[in-house]
Order: C-alpha cells, then structure tokens, then sequence
C-alpha cells in the first residue's frame, strides 16, 4: 500500500510540473492497485475461491489506458492467465501503434517466457522483447554514520 502512495504522490509532484509546462493534462496519469484475477474470464473455481471481483476492479476494467507499466509481475504460472487477460482488458484496441505494456522483469525468470506466448498465442498480440542493462544499487549508512 505504501508503495501505491508513494507512486500517487510522486506523479502528482511530477505531473504538476508537466502540466505548468504544457507537457502533460491533469488527468492523464493514474495509479492504480489491481488484483489481476479480478480481470480474469470465466475464472476457474480454484481461483473464485481466492479471488474475488472488486467494484474497483470492474470499474477499471471499463476504462482504456494507452500503457500500462508492470514489474517484476510475474511468479507463479498461475499467473499469467489473470496477467494476460488485465493486460489485454486494459489496453484500448482504438490505437494499437499508441497502446503498450511495458513489463520489466528479469529474463531469465522462468514464468515471463510463458506470459509472453500467452500474449502473442492467446491474445494474438504484439510483443517485442528487449534488453536493458541495469545496476542495482544497496545504500545504507555505515555503522559509526550518528545519523540525526
């Protein structure tokens, strides 16, 4: 949840900016917490048991978003089919050259492979893999640091 306000507040403060600037209209940017199996069709028994369909759920699926940002999303193989179906619920079909995912998650991970021919085989979309190299960085204070 912590992490959820943390994103609303920093587009705000960024949106704010964009939007003095000319860059950006107020109400373009939204942050939202999902339950992908919320989105799933025709859920399976297993899942209706765990998962329940929420009025936020059903009132986001009837919106439109032109991209949606995932990551580290994916670690069970239960999960891809409720992924893919919020994935493909969400993404308007107006424009497809404008409507994308962006789903960052470490290639190698096991389950992204099988989300992927999800998306291309049972949602016959377009997905373009890429590489990014990225450093991880762990900061902390050293222990004779007296912080005040």
């Amino acid at each position: 949840r912590d992490i959820i306000n943390m994103l609303r507040y920093n587009t705000t403060v960024a949106a704010a900016a964009n939007v003095s600037s000319g860059l950006l209209e107020s109400d373009e940017l939204h942050i939202e917490q999902m339950d992908w199996f919320d989105f799933l069709v025709g859920g399976t028994t297993n899942v209706a048991d765990h998962h329940s369909s929420t009025t936020a759920a059903t009132n986001t699926a009837r919106k439109k978003y032109d991209t949606i940002i995932a990551s580290d999303c994916i670690y069970l193989p239960s999960q891809i089919k409720p992924l893919s179906e919020t994935i493909a619920k969400l993404l308007g079909r107006d424009n497809p050259n404008n409507q994308k995912a962006h789903i960052f998650s470490p290639y190698n991970r096991g389950f992204i492979q099988d989300l992927i021919h999800e998306l291309r085989e049972g949602k016959n979309m377009v997905v373009h893999v890429e590489t990014i190299e990225m450093s991880k960085f762990r900061v902390k204070f050293t222990e004779s640091e007296n912080v005040n």
